[in-house]
């Protein structure tokens, strides 16, 4: 029995030694902060070409400003917002002698409108207004029909 005794003593020895030899595996190194996001660059503040407008051509999209003593292109694009005194319009409703104010961005080597806002001095009557009603009333004034005998 003290044979028995000594095996066993041997074989705890071994699997004793076995599970305390092993070292504990390593924690994983954290894993670095991320870094911060770049901060996105500030949008460059809007262009503006002002001026009277000298030239329309509407078919290719290029409205010509004439200010002080200097002509400048703008290409128009189905981007373009285009206002003629405070009213939607297109590129077509332009007028030579127009007062602009056109919001430019760079693209390439061209200038593209991002928005036009003309104004244009009122020398028509509205066109609601009655044709017979005096220039001096106001649109919604009454007008005497036409007597007929």
């Amino acid at each position: 029995m003290s044979k028995l005794f000594a095996l066993m003593a041997v074989v705890a020895l071994l699997f004793g030694s076995a599970v305390f030899s092993e070292e504990a595996a390593p924690a994983p190194a954290p894993a670095p902060a991320p870094a911060p996001a770049p901060e996105p660059a500030p949008a460059p503040a809007a262009e503006k070409v002002s001026g009277k407008v000298d030239a329309v051509d509407a078919e290719k999209g290029i409205v010509t400003v004439a200010a002080a003593d200097k002509k400048t292109e703008v290409t128009t694009n189905a981007d373009t917002k285009v206002m003629v005194n405070d009213a939607e319009a297109k590129v077509a409703d332009l007028k030579a002698g127009d007062e602009v104010e056109i919001e430019i961005k760079k693209d390439g080597d061209k200038t593209v409108a991002v928005k036009i806002a003309a104004k244009r001095a009122a020398a028509e009557a509205p066109k609601d207004a009655p044709k017979d009603a005096p220039k001096d009333a106001p649109k919604d004034a009454p007008v005497d029909p036409p007597v007929t005998k």
